[in-house]
């Protein structure tokens, strides 16, 4: 079937403001009950679950004809086909609006009486500040308590330091490398070849290759239909039923082919070189310890290499940890701690069997100053 389009006319009803009579049908000009002609004060509506169709071909002429007018000396509603009004007989050319000027004048009086009546809601600062003052006091104090430390009196109980010198010759040695990765000085190649040093993916052709899909297809279709209401503003409203075929669909399993690109690994050649070299290599470390607050360095011995080039000192290391034991049992702090420190705490704060006081947090732990590191003591596996 093609799209079709009904139109019809279905009765709308309104409701007597002087009496209070409801559900008066829109062909209806006068309250059944008490006589009162409709006027500006009233609106069409249409019933929820009854519907009644305009039958009366010159009702539905009249409904077509357009919206009712307002007697502009009365305020009668009448009908556009009555050129003079029904209950004062004043002339249709002196009357300025219709039915739906009136509705649209009501609606604009509604939204500016809404405007002025009801003041716009500002933003609630007081709340605001509340909320604010509240959470801003919930992070002040847990940085509070986070920051907050307590003084302890600890014994060093014992201080160990170490320092290490690292010591380089310049040698001779032999090793094989990728020709641009050759590292030293007064090199000499004894070999090269060629080996595979990568490989890279090249396309050498296509494949069918087959695959599963899903397509739609074509089941059927079925008829659907939607409704839409306008209302003439006399007392009916035109109904617009536009139905139409719609297509329904399946989805159903297909194998398809398609062609795919051919991939294959093609090796990348490059100059692999056996070759001597000089350069400076770790030959050992000069390592120096004590357990008192007066470190020294290792004395390191020099010697040549290659070349009669002398060794090399590397990066000097050192450490320095310090224990503490609480010397008051009352007091509220871990009973043993461990961190390393730098050099100058270590020979002039921390001295061996002297106390020292130290801020303490809440979790019972030294507070470290700059430079310092808490070392976790491992506990033993029982």
């Amino acid at each position: 079937m093609a799209k079709t389009v009904v139109e019809e006319l279905v009765y709308e009803y309104w409701d007597c403001d002087k009496c209070g009579q409801k559900e008066i049908r829109g062909d209806i000009r006068t309250c059944p009950s008490c006589g009162n002609a409709r006027n500006e004060n009233i609106k069409f509506y249409r019933l929820e679950g009854k519907e009644e169709k305009v039958e009366d071909k010159t009702q539905v002429d009249k409904f077509k004809a357009g919206a009712d007018w307002l007697c502009s000396f009365c305020e009668t509603l009448n009908s556009v086909t009555d050129n003079n009004c029904l209950s004062c007989g004043a002339s249709q050319e002196s009357s300025k609006k219709n039915y739906f000027q009136v509705q649209k004048e009501k609606e604009l009086k509604i939204a500016k009486k809404v405007e002025t009546t009801e003041p716009k809601k500002s933003f609630n600062w007081k709340k605001f500040s509340i909320w604010a003052v509240a959470i801003l006091g919930s992070c002040i104090t847990s940085l509070y308590f986070l920051g907050k430390t307590h003084n302890v009196t600890f014994q060093v109980v014992d201080v160990a330091w170490e320092r290490t010198i690292p010591v380089n010759r310049y040698t001779t040695f032999e090793e094989t490398n990728w020709e641009d990765e050759i590292k030293g000085e007064d090199i000499v190649k004894l070999k090269s070849i060629q080996e595979i040093r990568s490989y890279e993916d090249r396309q050498v052709g296509t494949k069918t290759e087959s695959y599963t899909d899903t397509e739609q297809y074509k089941t059927g279709s079925r008829r659907e239909c939607s409704t839409s209401y306008e209302s003439t503003g006399s007392g009916a409203s035109k109904k617009v039923t536009t139905c139409d075929d719609v297509p329904t669909y399946s989805s159903r399993t297909v194998r398809k082919t398609r062609e795919v690109p051919v991939y294959q690994k093609f090796p990348i050649y490059g100059t692999k070189v056996t070759y001597k070299a000089n350069k400076y290599i770790y030959l050992r470390e000069f390592t120096l310890k004590g357990r008192d607050n007066e470190p020294k360095w290792p004395e390191v011995e020099l010697g040549t290499g290659v070349n009669g080039k002398v060794d090399k000192k590397g990066e000097a290391n050192a450490s320095y940890i310090v224990e503490f034991k609480k010397v008051n049992p009352e007091e509220k702090a871990l009973d043993f701690q461990k961190i390393k420190t730098t050099e100058e705490k270590f020979r002039n704060f921390y001295i061996l069997n002297q106390s020292v006081i130290r801020p303490v947090d809440i979790f019972d732990q030294i507070v470290l100053e700059s430079g310092e590191e808490r070392i976790e003591e491992k506990k033993e596996e029982k």
